[in-house]
């Protein structure tokens, strides 16, 4: 979680969200608006979390979509 926060350049918030017990990017992608809000006060960091967790979610529906085809194509 913390290299991942580096790379936004947003490392100021890794004790934060350890203290909520956010220490890996599953369940940092299972956060509601309201609680990114909460974890982030500044509304530009927030807004660039919020694009940086839309863009993972759109990773991870293209990744399980893929690999469900290919699980399909492997079985014909």
């Amino acid at each position: 979680m913390a290299y991942w926060l580096r790379d936004l350049e947003m490392e100021r918030y890794n004790l934060r969200f350890a203290r909520e017990a956010i220490v890996d990017l599953e369940v940092l992608t299972m956060l509601e608006d309201r609680h990114i809000n909460d974890l982030i006060p500044f509304v530009m960091d927030s807004r660039k979390m919020k694009e940086a967790l839309k863009e993972m979610k759109e990773f991870q529906y293209h990744y399980s979509a893929t690999a469900a085809l290919l699980q399909e194509l492997g079985k014909s």
